[in-house]
């Protein structure tokens, strides 16, 4: 289980980082690290034992699925590419959720399914966990205590769902602490307001009544004018559509000096917009820079 556990941090890990390598930072000169002090106690190996990384392993029995959101605008998408050319050796299986997820939950099921119905595979991970995961899994989970289930960045509808009975590990950023640093960039970047866009199809969860607030809290104090606008739950084609047309309406309605944030999907087309209308995209979504960024014109 231990050596399950170490294949499956090492992959979430990879897929969840390899699109944030920047060799340019390596120009930067690095800060010292502060000493470090031995105690006069000797540390208890009998308490932690670190573990052999350089004895070989045997190889992994069995099989890891990785599940995905849809190839458009998804850098995680070519992560699990890049994760699978460098680590495959017939272990590792990719399938994708259906690009309308939230209207496709039996796609959903089905895709869970034909995986459990597959003895080889010993191990799944989920990134991202997306709305209707809970649903997906929950029929499955228990009838195959030798799978082992990962869920990375889970959506915001599992503060309602029971999602601990649905996976044996849970991999979730600090998102929330994120909201007041993109209000601060986008006011470092001489914005005078901070539109929100929100699906308007989806109820707020506690996730997104905590954003809103952190986002508008933020704004308040800086002096900002913070605004909320809404873009429909679609895919690709419309949302290409309503973000080119929308955009320079509302540069329009709010000024030049207008940031504007998504925590939506297709995020290269919303950097994309926000150069082509003159705005601020102090950050499309989430701790990374990164994020969404490929295939966009900044690149």
């Amino acid at each position: 289980m231990k050596r399950l556990l170490l294949i499956l941090y090492s992959i979430c890990v990879a897929i969840l980082f390899v699109a944030c390598r920047d060799n340019s930072m390596s120009e930067q000169p690095a800060e010292k690290s502060p000493s470090i002090v031995a105690t006069e106690e000797p540390a208890d190996t009998d308490i932690v034992n670190a573990p052999d990384l350089k004895t070989p392993k045997p190889p992994f029995e069995g099989k890891i699925a990785i599940i995905t959101n849809a190839e458009v605008s998804n850098y995680i998408y070519y992560s699990t590419k890049s994760v699978i050319e460098k680590y495959d050796e017939g272990k590792i299986t990719h399938v994708v959720w259906p690009v309308m997820f939230p209207e496709e939950q039996e796609k959903m099921v089905s895709i869970v399914d034909n995986l459990y119905a597959d003895p080889e595979i010993k191990a799944i991970v989920v990134n991202t966990a997306c709305m209707g995961t809970i649903a997906a899994f929950e029929k499955f989970h228990k009838k195959r205590e030798d799978v082992f289930v990962v869920f990375c960045a889970p959506d915001s509808s599992f503060f309602a769902g029971n999602y601990a009975q649905t996976a044996d590990l849970i991999l979730m950023t600090d998102d929330f602490n994120i909201y007041p640093a993109i209000v601060r960039q986008a006011y470092k970047l001489g914005a005078e307001a901070f539109v929100h866009y929100l699906h308007q199809s989806i109820d707020p969860s506690p996730s997104i009544i905590t954003r809103q607030g952190q986002l508008k809290q933020t704004c308040n104090e800086l002096g900002l004018e913070y605004a909320e606008e809404t873009y429909p739950l679609s895919g690709y084609p419309d949302y290409l559509e309503f973000i080119q047309n929308d955009f320079p309406k509302l540069a329009q309605k709010y000024g030049k000096n207008a940031a504007f944030f998504s925590p939506g999907g297709y995020h290269y087309l919303f950097i994309n917009a926000a150069i082509q209308a003159g705005v601020i995209c102090p950050l499309p979504n989430y701790p990374s820079l990164f994020y969404g960024i490929v295939g966009s014109d900044i690149v």
